[in-house]
């Protein structure tokens, strides 16, 4: 007579009665787990197995200094840390020997009211804190003036605007940029009502036009006017009449 299976039975080893195989592979290859066998007459009705896998040796290399990240900074770099065939860094700080997310700096600030900020032939408004294109009396980054309403003149694009004696001299262009000799124009301090244009010479100056591209102006209160130019890099010093003329001292 022919065995007969009994139903049911679920088989979980090999033939040789072990219940898992294990290979090593060095590379890509194939592993034999070895033969299963059924006694006569059994019906497979269903077949499955799991795999499973770990390496067969494992290396830690610690990065403990700044050149196993690439050396210190945020730069990009490539290189081979301990571990690693190649490495490369973007948005990150190396430093101590440890990377982080490179921050927001709080504390590297280049503030206008910092001595610090000048060399030792500089000075600095330790209490200012302002940088005035004309001088307004300004003091400080924090604090407004009274606005001021010039009337009775074509607006034009603002320059810088000064007092001198009795008057507010302010230089006007007709476009935005300063690549140019501006107007200026004179107002009555008391009613901000227009005076009229001043006349501008070269006086004495080897400049034609020393007033071209002027940044900045200032007024001493001894009858001279101060101006900065962008393009010539020189300083002026002019002389203001009671007419309001503005003639070149010196640069």
């Amino acid at each position: 007579m022919s065995p007969i299976a009994l139903a049911g039975v679920t088989e979980t080893q090999f033939q040789d009665g072990s219940t898992s195989y294990t290979h090593t592979f060095s590379g890509t290859g194939n592993g034999f787990a070895g033969n299963l066998t059924f006694p006569y007459g059994a019906e497979v009705t269903s077949a499955s197995f799991d795999i499973a896998g770990q390496p067969s040796s494992t290396t830690w290399g610690n990065l403990t200094s700044n050149s196993d990240f690439g050396g210190a900074g945020s730069g990009t770099w490539s290189g081979t840390p301990p571990g690693f065939a190649y490495g490369s860094r973007s948005n990150l700080d190396v430093s101590n020997g440890q990377v982080e997310l490179v921050g927001n700096p709080t504390t590297n600030v280049n503030g206008m009211d910092r001595s610090t900020e000048a060399t030792s032939t500089e000075t600095v408004n330790n209490t200012g804190g302002f940088a005035a294109n004309g001088d307004q009396g300004f003091i400080g980054s924090t604090s407004k003036l009274t606005p001021k309403s010039l009337t009775s003149s074509s607006s034009n694009y603002r320059g810088f605007v000064i007092v001198h004696d009795d008057e507010y001299h302010t230089a006007t262009y007709t476009s935005t940029s300063v690549y140019t000799t501006p107007t200026i124009k004179r107002y009555n301090m008391t009613t901000g009502s227009y005076v009229g244009t001043s006349s501008v010479s070269s006086g004495t100056c080897s400049y034609s036009t020393p007033l071209y591209t002027a940044y900045d102006a200032t007024s001493d209160g001894a009858g001279s006017v101060w101006t900065v130019s962008y393009s010539y890099r020189i300083l002026v010093k002019w002389s203001v009449s009671s007419t309001g003329a503005w003639t070149c001292q010196n640069t």
